[in-house]
């Protein structure tokens, strides 16, 4: 093949003369050769490592085309990288931030080998280096993990050591909102916004603004908060796929009809989804009562939409102009007028592990029914509560490494404590007064050392043994319960 001849070629070259030239021309032929790499057979990669070696190690260990020709022709021939190349590589990488240099070595290492390869060189590499962090270390366990929860738990210890790691906070904030955990989510991003030069460089910036605005208009129906990370995304990637539909929506339910059509229309231009902004500019139309433009859009719906009966419904009673907002019958939820984003493949956070872990029952309604109560204001437990948080946590499904995931941290307002919450969906556990004391020391040792910490456990009804052991322990037990009352 006529590139890998160039590219035996320019390494010549470089052999005779090791000129800055020479050099560009391996890199630009690299690209090629990473892009195209499954059409190359043995022979091929034996060549390159042949004539790599006739070049100085120090020459291939600091020139990053090389490093990594070699690295990847090892790999192919079956043959052991040695840590030294990895190690140098590493530090080719002309970036200060070392989150980033972290983050684009690992994508480098799946894009140029595979997974597997990606995690035992990576693991390989902070075994032997001597200079990274902690903090690194945890990061690289918390990437190279497979099961979701201890990679979250990786991470959390990560920002915990050093809360300038922003790219454990970038992958947590993923897990939380993978879990439906929404305001620790935004949290952990909104934390990893002023490493903006860092995020810009690595071009992860305009993502995590458009992903706060979904999340703050969607998810946590704050319209207000959501337009302006959509006006904040619009100032440095206008086109940014799903962020024109997404603002556009969010403009329509904050009643901004002129400007919601302005966005819809160049989303029904730009994005890949061209379906999802005519229906929601159909939506605009119907508000404002322009039944012109709304038979117009459903007239381009009809050609390629699958919901023809709706479509039909909805021509025949704008032609008829009895059509009022009150009986527009389109069947699609919300979710549906969101363009999902998240399975690029150019930048998809290396979280597509963190599918949902959730468990889905009594004690997350549970959970759930108490938070909504606390954020509204109303009493709760004989108690005014607040949601527990700093720059760091949100104190609802918190996590605490190895010790396990809290369900509520609320403070007293008029006793100013901190209160461990635990619940439970049946009568009692054995291990729950274990647990919520394993939880109480965490919270003192991590976040209540200006508190006092006190536990309580809700479930629906307490045992007796329960009860004694609570005491003992100082533990408020709380049960709830549920009644319907027939009306007359």
């Amino acid at each position: 093949m006529d590139n890998i001849k160039d590219l035996i070629n320019a390494i010549r070259d470089f052999q005779k003369s090791k000129t800055k030239t020479n050099c560009n021309k391996i890199g630009e032929l690299f690209f090629d050769f990473s892009e195209n790499i499954t059409k190359f057979k043995t022979d091929d990669f034996t060549i390159i490592l042949h004539e790599i070696k006739k070049i100085d190690k120090e020459t291939i260990l600091y020139n990053s085309p090389l490093n990594l020709l070699y690295a990847i022709s090892n790999h192919k021939l079956k043959r052991e990288i040695e840590f030294e190349y990895i190690y140098a590589w590493y530090l080719l990488v002309d970036i200060g931030d070392i989150f980033s240099k972290q983050h684009l070595v690992y994508q480098s290492l799946i894009t140029n080998f595979n997974i597997k390869v990606a995690n035992d060189l990576l693991r390989k590499f902070y075994e032997k280096d001597e200079n990274s962090t902690s903090s690194l270390k945890l990061s690289m366990l918390g990437l190279i993990e497979k099961n979701a929860t201890k990679s979250a738990n990786y991470f959390t210890k990560a920002i915990i050591e050093d809360t300038n790691n922003w790219f454990a906070n970038l992958n947590l904030g993923m897990y939380y909102l993978y879990n439906e955990n929404y305001e620790n989510g935004v949290k952990k991003f909104e934390n990893i916004l002023k490493y903006k030069d860092a995020l810009i460089e690595i071009d992860y910036y305009p993502d995590i603004l458009l992903k706060l605005g979904d999340v703050y208009s969607f998810k946590l129906k704050d319209l207000i908060k959501g337009e302006e990370y959509y006006k904040e995304c619009l100032k440095i990637t206008p086109n940014l796929n799903g962020l024109n539909n997404n603002y556009g929506y969010c403009l329509f339910r904050l009643k901004k009809y002129k400007t919601a059509e302005k966005y819809l229309k160049k989303a029904t231009r730009l994005e890949n989804d061209k379906e999802t902004p005519l229906w929601n500019l159909l939506r605009v139309y119907k508000r404002i009562k322009d039944y012109e433009k709304a038979l117009v859009i459903l007239r381009k719906l009809k050609k390629t939409s699958k919901r023809k009966i709706t479509i039909n419904r909805e021509i025949s009673t704008l032609e008829n102009k009895v059509v009022t907002i009150e009986n527009i019958d389109i069947s699609h939820e919300i979710k549906d007028a969101v363009i999902d984003y998240k399975d690029k493949k150019s930048k998809n956070y290396h979280i597509s592990k963190f599918k949902k872990s959730k468990s889905i029952g009594q004690e997350s309604m549970l959970e759930e029914l108490i938070h909504n109560r606390i954020k509204r204001g109303e009493v709760v437990f004989q108690r005014k509560l607040k949601i527990y948080q700093d720059e760091l946590y949100y104190g609802k499904q918190l996590i605490m490494p190895d010790v396990g995931r809290l369900d509520l941290l609320v403070i007293d307002t008029k006793t100013k404590e901190l209160i461990v919450v635990e619940l439970k969906k049946d009568d009692s556990y054995n291990d729950v007064i274990s647990q919520t004391l394993k939880y109480i020391k965490w919270i003192k040792e991590n976040i209540g050392k200006k508190y006092e910490v006190k536990g309580l456990i809700c479930l629906h009804k307490a045992s007796v043994d329960l009860l004694e052991n609570a005491k003992e322990q100082n533990i408020e037990i709380q049960e709830y319960n549920f009644d319907f009352t027939k009306r007359t």
